[in-house]
């Protein structure tokens, strides 16, 4: 069975430079039988007009991780630059695929504030559950500043490699073309909503009420990115992973699943405290 699951592989890897609508056959079919690196490696190499298995190869060797315990609110006001940030990147540290803990895809436009915040709230709640500090795949730290082109292209088999793509979002990340590239690998690799988290970067009732807005009616097409080459791949590669039905309406299902599975999380967290604030009125009355 292995064997003849190995011809498949080959045989959709073959198969993934020509028919649009059999590329995402074979996307499919490899995501079920748990080639998620496989499939990522095939949408970095035609990203990169590279061969698949070395992109692969490359993306094992560079893959890295900063834990939050070295993390600095300072660090994340601003977005990188190649002279001054190269020295965050020297902070960070290999990894194997599937060590890291969380991918976080942000748009560096949002609020520092809320997002160091919300960042670092996740991050205590994942150090109260598993007694650790996690570890976090960030662009700034785990991105070459000097030299980005090749980890950028492996960036679909670093999301591939992390177990959870955390995104915040807040104003602007709809607007950030990186930020739903980031989000159609995540959809294209078969993984459920139940391995990611949306946490919404907002201050008040109307902001919330935008943000929530901006998901339900985001569109790829009018995202931003300053590189026009680097625009029309991503676009490339949005259309041909998604030949059966358009990006937008499948992302759009997407934010509306995860909101609705944040949204029932927060009522059930809410109530949980509700309810250990009654037995205590009533251990102490």
């Amino acid at each position: 069975l292995i064997r003849f699951l190995r011809v498949l592989h080959s045989m959709a890897l073959g198969i993934f430079f020509f028919s649009k609508k059999l590329r995402v056959k074979a996307w499919q079919f490899l995501a079920l039988q748990g080639e998620g690196y496989g499939v990522a490696a095939g949408m970095a190499a035609l990203q990169g007009n590279a061969n698949q298995e070395d992109v692969l190869a490359v993306a094992q060797k560079r893959f890295r991780y900063i834990d939050w315990s070295d993390i600095h609110m300072e660090e994340m006001k601003e977005s990188p630059v190649a002279e001054q940030d190269q020295r965050l990147a020297e902070k960070a540290k290999f990894a194997s695929m599937g060590e890291v803990d969380a991918f976080l895809s942000h748009s560096w436009r949002d609020s520092t504030t809320l997002k160091w915040e919300q960042l670092s709230q996740w991050c205590n709640d994942f150090e109260k559950q598993h007694g650790r500090s996690p570890k976090l795949w960030v662009d700034k730290y785990c991105v070459d500043q000097i030299d980005p082109t090749l980890d950028l292209l492996c960036l679909p088999v670093y999301l591939a490699g992390c177990q959870r793509l955390l995104i915040l979002c807040g104003q602007t990340w709809t607007q950030r073309l990186w930020c739903l590239c980031e989000v159609n690998t995540f959809i294209t690799l078969g993984r459920p909503v139940s391995d990611a988290t949306l946490v919404l970067l907002t201050s008040d009732s109307d902001e919330h009420v935008e943000v929530k807005e901006s998901l339900a009616t985001m569109d790829i097409y009018a995202a931003e990115c300053r590189n026009e080459k680097i625009k029309t791949t991503i676009h490339t590669i949005v259309e041909a992973s998604n030949a059966d039905i358009g990006f937008n309406e499948k992302g759009r299902k997407f934010f509306k699943e995860l909101l609705e599975e944040t949204e029932n999380s927060e009522r059930s967290s809410s109530s949980l405290l509700t309810q250990v604030k009654s037995l205590r009125n009533l251990s102490s009355s």
